[in-house]
């Protein structure tokens, strides 16, 4: 039964932090005098190849009327360029292609409806809050499919040790256990978080893949560094259940060690649902 509402709960778990990610697809909409325009931002796109950007949009009457992709590289404060959005036959889809980047570069846009006199009477976006989305490099399954697979386990063993951690506040529980579970999330966070995690982002988005402390702070990294070494001081708290099965052994006593255990769930919670920047 805790196995199963476990998988349960870091499925769910996992689906929110996906919705959550600061790189997901999101729609976009507006009307303004009567035009409605609807965009996806996709959040990312591939890096170094042609971008397309599509709008739908409704209630465009004159034929004077135009529409227009404003866009710029890098910085928001950099110069802007411009694109014509063209009509697709038949649909009220409008689209343009604007040059691709290299991994890690941002790309800012906005989409704007102008009419005869070129004044703007409709537009998604602004210079001063535009759009944006990132290019990325591809991630290769074999990296991929590891990572999240570890990521997973630790969700899943957090659950585990929380649902001991919870009985053992009352003296109802085995420590034993629930430190053995400590150290499987100890394990698959860190193997999740920093070889594979560091290949993954290395891959996307370059640089060193690493862009938390000491060398930045990116707050993914380092929300998954603080949550990795807590886990790691509580492994060791519970030293004696690990390895030689005698809870005697450990630095802590067992109501401690559950309320620890709590705090250490709740961090996990944070590294799931804190928008990851990746």
């Amino acid at each position: 039964m805790k196995i199963a509402a476990a998988l349960i709960l870091t499925l769910a778990l996992l689906f929110i932090a996906r919705k959550l990610a600061m790189v997901q697809p999101r729609l976009t909409e507006i009307t303004q005098n009567g035009i409605s325009i609807s965009h996806l931002n996709p959040g990312k796109a591939l890096e170094n190849q042609l971008l397309k950007v599509k709008a739908r949009i409704t209630g465009i009457g004159n034929a004077q009327e135009k529409v227009l992709l404003s866009f710029v590289y890098g910085q928001p404060a950099g110069e802007w360029g411009t694109a014509e959005l063209k009509a697709v036959a038949g649909t009220d889809t409008f689209t343009a292609e604007i040059n691709g980047q290299p991994r890690g570069e941002r790309a800012y846009y906005y989409v704007e409806v102008l009419d005869s006199l070129n004044n703007t009477v409709a537009s998604l976006g602004s210079e001063q809050k535009p759009l944006s989305l990132r290019f990325e490099g591809a991630v290769s399954a074999g990296l991929l499919i590891p990572h999240i697979l570890c990521m997973f386990a630790g969700a899943f063993f957090s659950f585990l040790a929380l649902f001991g951690a919870i009985p053992l506040l009352k003296g109802q529980s085995n420590v034993i256990l629930v430190v053995k579970k400590v150290a499987w999330v100890t394990l698959y966070i860190f193997i999740g978080g920093f070889p594979l995690g560091i290949m993954v982002a290395r891959a996307a988005v370059g640089g060193s893949g690493w862009g938390g402390f000491p060398l930045g702070n990116d707050i993914t990294d380092n929300k998954t560094l603080l949550i990795f070494l807590y886990w790691l001081v509580l492994a060791v708290l519970g030293r004696g259940s690990i390895f030689r099965n005698r809870p005697e052994g450990n630095l802590v006593k067992p109501i401690t060690y559950g309320v620890l255990t709590l705090i250490g769930f709740l961090l996990v919670l944070g590294l799931y649902l804190i928008p990851h920047s990746i």
